[in-house]
């Protein structure tokens, strides 16, 4: 239950991380490769992990250190993506309420 909540508490920091560092990026295509280039780089990690844990032959059914390490990864990209898409969709927002206000002044 502790590692759940662990792992909520990760996905929430990097969705808020992502979500400030995106607002200060630029909206071309590497603006938005720099807001979710860690998120790749955690993917890339976990494939590691992933990797690692399977090279390993254990006899164990218990989940083991890697596959914790590999959740709380996974808890990173999936907020670090949330974070991304919902800068993306305050953007949007945004812009519709200006549009709308800027045309019924006229």
């Amino acid at each position: 239950m502790y590692f759940l909540a662990a792992c909520l508490i990760v996905l929430v920091l990097s969705a808020v991380a992502s979500f400030r560092r995106s607002k200060s990026l630029s909206r071309n295509f590497h603006g938005r490769l720099a807001a979710i280039w860690p998120s790749l780089c955690a993917g890339i990690c976990a494939l590691g992990l992933i990797g690692f844990d399977h090279v390993q032959a254990k006899q164990e059914l218990g989940p083991s250190a890697t596959t914790y390490l590999i959740m709380l990864i996974g808890a990173f990209a999936a907020g670090w993506f949330v974070g991304v898409f919902a800068e993306n969709y305050v953007q949007e927002q945004t812009s519709r309420r200006g549009k709308s206000a800027h045309s019924g002044l006229d």
